[in-house]
């Protein structure tokens, strides 16, 4: 049956029942910004706020009506439970939020004094919007991904009513803003969803997953079976079972959704999902890591051709009845705490950070083997310093010494020479070694290191945006023409240049020879990042390090401890630079020697 009615017919006073979101529903998405192009430029919108410009827009054109699609939904008893439209329907729970007054609330948004719109399984959520509209604060150690994107909806539709009068715009929503309410017969409820879902690709194999777990972990097998009772007393005990299983059934259920909810939250989260690089996935890493233990061959996807082989794979090896359900939650609640322990717990953090960013293995393996390994720190840290180096996965997991002695040999002897800075090969090996030594500064006195800053509102890398400084500028550096009395420098380009006329702030390659270094070599370099080069430029090593602890500038890389030890050093004069470059050189050379000794002797 499908009826056509305004928002006040929909929500409002006339309807006195309670909108039910059933447990198999994904959270609430339409406070998720995500780009879009307006007038040739990008621009960050949600579709809270894109519905809300739709209706302005609407008013503004003197549009009688204007329609926001079909609510589905079947009946039962006081509960009008949405197969489609959560979406839309909590939107307009949130809107009208802003634009009544509390008295207006309790007639629209409450009935007989409870909240109409029912997350009975996602309880925090209820309990936001519930306080909220109810002009009550909402106190709670506890902030889901529905809460984080409810919040979001709002603060973006506020944005929206500048300019506009409020009171005209709430009685436009109210009055003229259109849908068709579709009722089906609950015995369709199921297939409905599934075909409107399979139209519009509305659920990823994750959220497929969700829904078959809260059903079958949260299920329980009968323990009682006579359909005839013999007396009263037999019959209330019957009855107290049955009410008792539903209590428990719904009160698992909660328990098993606001987990999962949880885990959404936390694979949601920007710093989460650039570090572990998962991508768009809803629930990150964690079913995909889960499945590939379990299965021995396929691929686990959220792509809509792969939805239906992937979900039903999955739910017939892991989630096939109640017991394997039950038993293989509490292996996903397991699996989680290790990704978020991995993720927290600073020498598993910075070891991981590490391999991801600067080896070549491929990340799943990487991830994949520190899970296996999530309490042995000695192994990740073999694992991790092994990886530099390019030495492979199965190399390593294979414990091929003799391959690791070759590819430290050759590393070690490219990192040792003179001319590391112009040598291809050697400087990316320098880029990982100098990145891996600030890492370590932060991994030795027990806290995580910083794999990104955040740019533009973005998560960047700091590998990624990387830069070798040298302490004594290269364009600084007299150097002499091969059988001739003639110098000339080099500028920051790499092309010839003629020297200046005052030679008071250069040093002789020939100094740098006598100490066998160069300033080209190691110990004259530096891990930095890419944007604080402009900083530094060709200044004098003493004024180098005036701008690195001058604390009222700002320096993406004053947070490497390594570059901020070797800055630090007593004197950096003109007459002890050399010194003291061949003494960083010495350190550093021992340094990494040291963290390799064990795997190469």
């Amino acid at each position: 049956m499908e009826i056509k009615r305004n928002i006040a017919n929909y929500i409002g006073e006339n309807c006195n029942r309670f909108f039910k979101i059933p447990a198999y529903q994904r959270g609430y998405k339409w406070g998720m910004e995500k780009p879009l192009q307006k007038d040739g430029k990008e621009i960050k919108e949600s579709d809270a706020s894109i519905l809300l410009d739709d209706i302005i827009t609407a008013m503004e054109n003197g549009k009688s009506e204007y329609f926001i699609q079909g609510i589905t939904v079947y009946e039962n008893g006081s509960d009008v439970v949405l197969i489609d439209g959560q979406q839309r329907t909590t939107t307009l729970f949130l809107l009208l939020n802003l634009l009544m007054s509390e008295t207006e609330k309790q007639k629209y948004l409450f009935f007989d004094g409870a909240f109409k719109l029912k997350y009975n399984i996602r309880t925090s959520s209820h309990e936001y919007l519930e306080s909220i509209c109810g002009g009550k604060e909402f106190i709670s150690d506890t902030n889901t991904q529905d809460i984080h994107f409810f919040e979001s909806a709002q603060a973006q539709m506020k944005q929206k009513f500048e300019g506009n009068d409020l009171e005209k715009l709430k009685k436009y929503i109210l009055s003229k803003v259109m849908l068709f309410y579709i009722r089906v017969p609950e015995a369709k409820a199921s297939k409905v969803f599934s075909m409107l879902n399979g139209v519009k690709a509305f659920m990823k194999t994750d959220e497929l997953i969700k829904a078959e777990f809260l059903i079958k972990a949260s299920g329980k097998k009968a323990s009682y079976t006579k359909d005839i009772t013999e007396n009263i007393t037999q019959t209330l005990e019957i009855l107290k079972k049955q009410i008792g299983d539903d209590w428990t059934t719904n009160a698992l259920r909660s328990q098993f959704a606001r987990q999962w909810d949880k885990w959404l939250y936390w694979w949601n989260r920007k710093d989460v999902q650039v570090f572990f690089r998962s991508g768009s996935n809803p629930m990150g890493l964690l079913l995909e890591y889960f499945y590939k233990k379990n299965k021995d061959s396929g691929e686990y996807s959220n792509k809509a051709d792969d939805v239906s082989s992937v979900f039903k794979s999955f739910q017939n090896l892991l989630i096939k009845d109640v017991v394997t359900a039950k038993n293989n939650f509490e292996k996903l609640r397991k699996l989680q705490k290790q990704f978020e322990d991995l993720y927290n717990r600073p020498h598993f953090h910075n070891h991981l950070g590490v391999a991801l960013s600067c080896s070549k293995i491929e990340n799943k393996l990487v991830i994949r083997y520190f899970l296996d390994h999530f309490k042995d720190v000695e192994a990740v840290r073999r694992f991790t310093l092994l990886s530099l180096i390019d030495t492979t996965y199965n190399e390593i997991i294979n414990n091929d010494i003799d391959s690791v002695k070759e590819k430290f040999a050759n590393q070690f002897g490219l990192l040792s020479r003179k001319m590391v800075y112009t040598d291809a090969g050697a400087k990316e090996i320098a880029f990982r070694q100098l990145f891996w030594l600030n890492v370590d500064a932060d991994n030795q006195r027990g806290q995580k290191f910083e794999f990104f800053f955040e740019y533009k509102n973005q998560l960047k890398s700091y590998y990624e945006n990387r830069s070798l400084e040298h302490i004594w500028p290269k364009s600084r550096v007299l150097i002499k023409k091969e059988d001739k009395e003639e110098y000339f420098c080099v500028d920051e380009k790499d092309n010839v240049i003629e020297p200046p006329s005052d030679k008071s702030g250069l040093l002789l390659r020939e100094k740098f020879d006598e100490q066998n270094v160069s300033e080209h070599c190691i110990g004259n370099l530096l891990f930095l990042h890419i944007k604080d080069n402009s900083v530094f430029s060709n200044k004098l090593p003493e004024d180098k390090k005036k701008v690195y602890f001058n604390l009222e500038r700002l320096l993406y890389s004053r947070n490497l401890l390594h570059t901020m030890s070797v800055f630090a050093y007593d004197n950096w004069g003109q007459e002890n630079t050399i010194n003291n470059i061949h003494q960083n050189q010495e350190k550093v050379l021992s340094q990494i020697k040291k963290q390799y000794e064990q795997y190469v002797n």
